[in-house]
């Protein structure tokens, strides 16, 4: 896996996890963050399969009239986790990172509300 194959007009976090090989099903974490008026602008989720795993965060900043959406994606392969429950203490490699994504969108219209709906489902999926 190189790259996401999603729309950037479509920022739909359910996309991005099939764009890169995963389902809902392999959703294992999920985290939320507010700010100081319990409004959500964090939002941590790690998708993981047998021998490779997935993070991904999005942050919602306003500054001035700034109102965006910054994603960081980062999907590693044959974590250390996997070498060592299968015993090969002495061969254990360093995890590989595959594939790190950073954007920024402008966080309105068709983009805030496909992320919402995204979000929504990975969230009751996490429940």
């Amino acid at each position: 896996m190189n790259k996401l194959s999603f729309q950037t007009s479509e920022v739909n976090a359910v996309n991005m996890i099939n764009a890169l090989g995963y389902s809902l099903k392999d959703v294992e974490s999920y985290w939320q963050g507010v700010n100081q008026d319990k409004v959500p602008v964090r939002w941590f989720f790690r998708v993981t399969q047998p021998g490779r795993y997935c993070e991904f965060q999005f942050t919602h900043e306003t500054a001035g009239d700034e109102n965006v959406l910054n994603i960081f994606i980062l999907q590693f392969e044959n974590p250390v986790d996997d070498y060592l429950s299968r015993g090969q203490v002495n061969d254990v490699p360093v995890c590989l990172t595959k594939f790190t994504y950073l954007e920024e969108f402008k966080f309105e219209g068709d983009i805030y509300q496909s992320f919402q709906t995204g979000i929504a489902e990975i969230s009751n999926q996490a429940q």
